[in-house]
């Protein structure tokens, strides 16, 4: 997360990908969201080998 001196807002880095938000505190819930869904547990669907 940057916040850039005399400007309103802060920019999250998403690798090369940047979000703006109007505050710090929007950014950081975004931020907590994002980590909560990754660390959140991923069930994948069964996979079944299908010949035809």
């Amino acid at each position: 997360m940057e916040k850039i001196n005399g400007e309103t807002g802060c920019t999250v880095w998403l690798n090369q990908y940047q979000v703006h938000f109007p505050n710090q505190i929007k950014a950081e819930a975004f931020v907590a969201q994002l980590q909560a869904r990754l660390q959140a547990p991923h069930h994948l669907p069964a996979h079944r080998a299908t010949r035809r």
